[in-house]
């Protein structure tokens, strides 16, 4: 947001609560390893995107092209070149019935739905939409029917394959069906990146440091810029005076803003400038397990990542972060990532890293991230209470009522908070919101 409010022009100071800029998107260290807090890769989208990108981190000399080479394991089988559910693997006459019921889903009309379980089942029908519903609910820890429709902007459920090969790209043709069917990119990765033109890779990463190097970079771009970066900053003062907002921190003191944009959560904000909390219980956070294990590279497949949608196991995304980020520690070894969606208190959460090696390391070799064989020399384990957020059913009316408040006491504050923590969109959306405050 700092570099898109900078590049139109104006006069921006950052203020960040933390220690360090950049969010989730950041590394942790483990001796010379930096581990990427899951699986972050930047997408080639569009040219416009990538050379914002570039920008941001400092040139394109600063990233390595990827051509991600990535799977998901459904049903009992591994799909290379698909990132959501395949149930290809199924029967003819299981796939065949599910083909009839989500064709026969696109022909209705449009209702609304009151959740993301109604969502599924209007986009895919109700046989469709209930085996995506069991996927989505291993990532979310949560069951669909609780969370808001516009769940739907969350994790890798917007597609699923059910027709491989050329019968599939035949069905993709349609744009009604494009929207909602997948089929495999792995002979040629930029096949459904059709505004992708300059640059050769469909994805790209930080050539040194992880994403911290991304956000060490960024950071010196928005300083030589003239921006003002001030971390460990806690905020003391927020008044809307007429024209203006009036800001205090702990680095500066009654400072006057044409505008301020908050990236803070929605329900953070507005128990901190507004003294309510109608929003504490209009969200679900995911908890999450994050386990990382020192490797071989030789053991490692050559996958960057892999869904795993079985239920039975631990991990939902497993990925090779060391693998694409170049990243070998002065012994020899790179890691690996496994993302675990849990609750806060179960036995995953609660229990040592050394309960779980075993079936760990069974679900990297069953989905194809290691050689059979394979062990890992070191696991380290990081908890977070907070990662994907969720929309509960009627978000929507309370966050309505929030931002009502919002334009009646802070007329020149803007909140800037998504539910979709997806590089290009945030970047896209960040854009618009810039272009959007020029004009007014």
């Amino acid at each position: 947001m700092a570099y898109c409010l900078n590049s139109g022009g104006w006069d921006v100071t950052l203020v960040e609560g933390g220690n360090a800029f950049g969010g989730a998107v950041q590394s942790v260290s483990w001796g010379a390893l930096q581990l990427d807090l899951g699986c972050h890769l930047f997408d080639n989208k569009t040219d416009q995107l990538t050379d914002i990108f570039f920008d941001m981190g400092g040139g394109k000399s600063e990233f390595r092209p990827l051509d991600v080479r990535y799977a998901s394991y459904s049903q009992g089988k591994l799909s290379k070149g698909i990132a959501v559910m395949d149930l290809s693997g199924l029967s003819d006459h299981e796939r065949g019935a599910l083909l009839l019921d989500y064709l026969r889903s696109r022909t209705d009309v449009a209702s609304a739905c009151s959740s993301l379980m109604e969502k599924y089942i209007e986009r895919y029908g109700p046989k469709l939409g209930s085996f995506v519903a069991f996927g989505a609910k291993k990532m979310f820890a949560l069951d669909a029917g609780k969370i808001s429709p516009r769940g739907l902007e969350v994790g890798p459920f917007q597609r699923v394959c059910l027709i491989p090969g050329a019968s599939g790209r035949l069905l993709k043709q349609l744009p009604e069906l494009d929207e909602s069917l997948a089929v495999s990119s792995a002979d040629c990765p930029l096949e459904f990146y059709p505004e992708a033109n300059s640059y050769p890779a469909r994805n790209f990463y930080p050539a040194k440091g992880g994403l911290s190097g991304f956000i060490n970079s960024l950071t010196e771009v928005l300083a030589n810029r003239g921006v003002a970066l001030y971390s460990n900053a806690k905020l003391e003062d927020v008044k809307q005076m007429t024209g203006h907002v009036q800001v205090a921190c702990t680095h500066f003191k009654q400072k006057k803003f044409d505008a301020v944009i908050s990236t803070i959560s929605m329900e953070g904000i507005e128990t901190e400038w507004l003294g309510s909390s109608r929003l504490q219980s209009a969200y679900h956070y995911v908890p999450m397990v994050l386990f990382y294990a020192r490797i071989r590279p030789d053991d490692l497949t050559g996958l960057y990542y892999v869904h795993n949608y079985d239920l039975k196991d631990y991990a939902f995304r497993i990925s090779a972060p060391g693998l694409y980020g170049n990243q070998v520690d002065n012994e020899g070894y790179t890691y690996i990532c496994f993302e675990c969606p849990t609750q806060i208190g179960s036995s995953l959460w609660d229990e040592p890293v050394g309960n779980y090696v075993e079936a760990l390391t069974s679900e990297s070799v069953k989905t194809g991230i290691l050689c059979s064989g394979a062990k890992a020399v070191d696991w380290k384990k990081v908890s977070a209470k907070k990662t994907f957020r969720l929309p509960l059913v009627g978000a929507e009316e309370l966050e309505a009522r929030v931002l009502r408040d919002f334009s009646i006491k802070y007329p020149n504050l803007t909140l800037f908070d998504r539910d979709n923590g997806a590089k290009t969109d945030i970047l896209n959306e960040a854009m618009r919101l810039v272009s959007n405050i020029e004009s007014s």
